[in-house]
Parts: structure tokens; C-alpha cells; sequence
């Protein structure tokens, strides 16, 4: 099964890559996008696929976000994931935009990792709302940053509420953006 789960990365990592390389959905600045060679990502880990309880909340709750550029944005909290990480249990609120015919889950989050390897502001990852009954799939090699983690102020990323702030290092999904052009310096 890793082997399918590791295909299963590669494909959401080219996919995400391709997208970067379209202009007209790009996050990255125009002087970025000609040197771009691709997104970094953690090498997948299936330590980092977890398989987490989830509880639904049983009234949906509105929230208002912060953003990247100070407004807000209203999601709901449908329910916790709860889970373990080297044996030591961890918790996240997971959210939606919809009431009714949820099918994914929006789980923004900031880990230990923040700063020195991925996105300071924090990443996001999304997986299938699960049946009831089973367990959801929290696939940490899926995490990707915000739109705004590329330096384009057009973009309003969601900010992770406090109860998301994860007290490990997430090892696994996309790492922390380094321009083309700071790269090259950094390599002379």
C-alpha cells in the first residue's frame, strides 16, 4: 500500500506544480514565474499518513477567519480529528465553507516546523469527509502552503486558528517556498 500512497503524492505534487506553471492561476510573482522549476517538497513519509478519529460537531459552528492581508473569511467547524504522532496524541479542528453535502475537509494548520523548514504562517491540508463510523485519512504528505507563502499580496491566505497550532514538527508535504532568484544566490 505506501507504494500507492506514494503515487497517489507524486501525482497531487505534479499536479500542484502544474498549476504554478499556468499564469493565470499562479501565486507566483511575475518576476518568479520564468525561473520556476518547481515547488519542495519533504520526501513522502508514510509515518505522516494517519488514520484519525473523527467526532462532527454536534451544532455547526461559524467562525471568522483571519487572512493574510487582515480581512476575514467564515468557515464552519464540522469536527475534530484526533490522532497520534510517535505516540503522543494530537488534535485538529476541521472546517468547511458548506452545511449541507460536505465532501472535504479544510484543516489549516502551524506546526514546529514553521519558520525553519515550511511556511511561517502555516500550511493547509484537505481530506475526505469520512462515512460515519470510519476513521478519516490525514495525510500529512498533502500539505501544501497558502497562495499568499509566494510573496503576492493579490492573495488572502486564512490563517490557522490557535486550536490547529500542533506542538510537534510535521515532516512531510510542502516545504518552504525559496524564490529562483534567492536560490541562485544562495548556491554562489
Amino acid at each position: 500500500f505506501a507504494f500507492f500512497f506514494f503515487l497517489e503524492t507524486k501525482h497531487f505534487t505534479e499536479i500542484r506544480d502544474k498549476s504554478f506553471r499556468d499564469w493565470k492561476v499562479s501565486p507566483l510573482l511575475h518576476k518568479e514565474f520564468q525561473a520556476f522549476k518547481g515547488l519542495n517538497y519533504v520526501e513522502f513519509d508514510e509515518a505522516f499518513r494517519l488514520k484519525a478519529s473523527f467526532i462532527k460537531t454536534s451544532e455547526v459552528q461559524a467562525f471568522l477567519f483571519p487572512t493574510s492581508t487582515g480581512g476575514s473569511r467564515k468557515y464552519l467547524k464540522i469536527g475534530d480529528l484526533s490522532f497520534k504522532i510517535n505516540g503522543k496524541d494530537f488534535a485538529l479542528s476541521a472546517f468547511s465553507r458548506e452545511i449541507k453535502g460536505v465532501q472535504d475537509l479544510f484543516v489549516p494548520f502551524k506546526d514546529l516546523s514553521n519558520v525553519e523548514q515550511t511556511y511561517s504562517a502555516g500550511r493547509y491540508v484537505y481530506l475526505k469527509m469520512p462515512k460515519d463510523g470510519e476513521a478519516a485519512i490525514l495525510d500529512f504528505n498533502l500539505a501544501y502552503n497558502p497562495s499568499c507563502a509566494y510573496g503576492n499580496e493579490s492573495f488572502a491566505c486564512t490563517l490557522p486558528p490557535r486550536e490547529n497550532f500542533l506542538q510537534v514538527e510535521i515532516k512531510a508535504g510542502e516545504k518552504k517556498f525559496i524564490s529562483p532568484r534567492n536560490a541562485e544566490i544562495l548556491n554562489k
